[in-house]
């Protein structure tokens, strides 16, 4: 099964320049969609040619076990996203922040987008940053929790819309429209754990339960 590298890679911010589909607003000026305990942990794309590959979804006290920060908005509502690759070893992008909305009965992540822009012809930053969002629908989720189906809006068009009013309204617009959507990922949950990706149990751990999910 061939990985969709650049869609996963997308769905956490990664590889952000080569995500053209992008709005200079999310679909929420403020977070309004409180965190979904039920989607933290380890989630592993079917997609992935390395199956210990993975991504970490966590809250602001797991990525703050401090407390540090006052930031009451992302305490209530917001995500923290690392991919970890390389057999699930190294988090190649480390806690990207996120945030969801509900559209109609869909659910959406808003994932922030920033991109250096670089001379076309010396490959040298111009020391702009192009920034919006862009946005990743739960198409669907298994009642245990264990399953998840997601695809990426695909709509290039979006970086004219002025307004979250405006992306809101077109993302209504196409919500039922399967040529809104590309890069359709499936993701089963490997692991409960959400708490500090530092300790060294959470490695062993997870070491453990995918050697028992391959001897299924």
């Amino acid at each position: 099964m061939k990985m969709r590298k650049a869609a996963l890679y997308c769905l956490i911010m990664a590889a952000a320049a080569g995500c053209k589909s992008i709005a200079k607003y999310p679909i929420d000026a403020k977070p309004a969609v409180a965190v979904d305990t039920a989607l933290l942990g380890s989630w592993t794309a079917a997609e992935d040619t390395d199956q210990a590959n993975h991504i970490v979804i966590q809250n602001f006290w797991d990525a703050h076990p401090s407390g540090e920060g006052v930031n009451q908005v992302d305490k209530k509502y917001g995500y923290y996203l690392s991919y970890m690759h390389m057999h699930g070893q190294y988090a190649t992008y480390h806690h990207f922040e996120s945030f969801q909305s509900k559209v109609g009965s869909a659910m959406f992540f808003n994932l922030p987008y920033r991109n250096e822009v670089t001379d076309k012809k010396t490959g040298a930053s111009t020391g702009d940053v192009v920034r919006g969002y862009f946005f990743v629908r739960i198409l669907s989720m298994n009642a245990a929790h264990t399953e998840m189906v997601t695809a990426m809006v695909a709509d290039t068009t979006m970086t004219k819309l002025k307004s979250s009013k405006e992306v809101r309204a077109y993302i209504t617009k196409n919500l039922n429209n399967p040529k809104f959507y590309s890069d359709t990922l499936h993701f089963r949950k490997t692991d409960n754990y959400h708490l500090s990706l530092d300790k060294k149990s959470f490695y062993l751990k997870r070491t453990k339960t995918l050697n028992e999910l391959m001897n299924e």
